[in-house]
């Protein structure tokens, strides 16, 4: 298959380039464009990936994340003991696509059809360079509108303020997204903040233990600075209250402890989330087991986005994270 970002990659240095092309080093900054976004990705070959936890959103449940892989055929996930950490991380092949996709949904209450895709931020793992940024938006402001954005490397600073500075330019006349307020300066100011992509996704970069660090996420990353992934593969995450509702409250197979004790269920304002007394990052955990035994359909997602890393994991990977994908077997027995 065609690297998506590739095939994505319309004008390049005001330049058309070829479906096969990748950015060329020499033209940093490319223009990307989707004309028709909904369901883009899972129609590209992508795999959604649902972590164990579920991640935060808007009180009435219509913003959403979707988080979608793509590893190239024939590749394969490799992996490494970080002694410091006492933990295995996770290496993804050149060529791989991590997209997150955030979506609002309008109109009626079907999922599958009333969804507007209102942001995307993505990673490709470099060939023979760096990793790749890109980030899009909305062109207008109308329900499912055409997405345009921009990719840079991500060891490239002025390439990075480049792109964010025509993010912003095309964002500021593009009209509010549906479902969104419009985006006054202090809103774009907290866009641009937002695209400063290599301080957020740190390869290997250690789970929070505390909440000082509220404006990151506070899980570990893995060598391409994924987060998503060994979500995906670990029963339990730290949960951060970034957005007013944490839905892992509603969940029967969650539990939320802190290093000590059960965690406290906190309601204020419209917002629900868990806080520590002492401190410390609350920490939920899925029951697996008991969801597939109960035919959960969250824990049924999250067993499918494990199916697909343990197809595309070289056998090593395969047995240091063994445990996860027997939990999704085992517990339909």
């Amino acid at each position: 298959m065609v690297s998506l970002l590739a095939a994505l990659l319309a004008l390049c240095a005001g330049a058309a380039v070829a479906a096969t092309d990748v950015c060329p080093d020499s033209d940093t900054v490319c223009r990307i464009d989707v004309a028709s976004p909904h369901r883009y990705w899972p129609n590209h070959g992508f795999a959604e990936m649902v972590p164990a936890l579920h991640l935060p959103t808007t009180h009435d449940v219509s913003d959403m994340i979707h988080v979608y892989l793509h590893v190239p055929e024939g590749s394969r996930i490799g992996s490494r003991y970080l002694a410091d950490q006492r933990r295995t991380t996770l290496v993804f092949p050149a060529g791989t696509e991590m997209v997150r996709v955030e979506t609002v949904r309008y109109g009626g209450r079907d999922p599958g059809t009333d969804e507007s895709v209102v942001d995307v931020r993505g990673t490709r793992v470099g060939t023979q360079g760096p990793r790749r940024f890109f980030v899009l938006r909305p062109a207008d402001g109308s329900a499912q509108a055409p997405l345009q954005g921009w990719s840079w490397p991500a060891d490239d600073a002025l390439a990075a303020r480049v792109a964010t500075s025509r993010l912003l330019q095309m964002t500021a006349g593009a009209g509010t997204p549906i479902g969104r307020p419009p985006l006054d300066a202090d809103g774009l100011t907290a866009l641009g903040r937002l695209n400063d992509c290599v301080q957020c996704h740190i390869p290997n970069h250690r789970r929070e233990q505390t909440v000082k660090h509220a404006p990151m996420p506070r899980r570990e990353t893995d060598a391409s600075g994924f987060y998503v992934p060994l979500s995906v593969l670990h029963d339990e995450a730290p949960l951060a209250a970034t957005r007013p509702l944490d839905i892992n409250a509603g969940d029967a197979y969650v539990s939320v402890r802190c290093s000590d004790a059960p965690a406290m269920l906190m309601r204020e304002e419209g917002w629900i989330w868990y806080r520590c007394a002492d401190g410390g990052v609350p920490v939920g955990r899925r029951d697996v087991r008991a969801g597939i035994a109960d035919a959960d359909p969250y824990t049924q997602a999250v067993c499918a986005s494990r199916r697909y890393l343990y197809d595309h994991m070289d056998e090593p990977t395969r047995n240091a994270f063994a445990p996860a994908l027997a939990a999704c077997a085992q517990g339909s027995d």
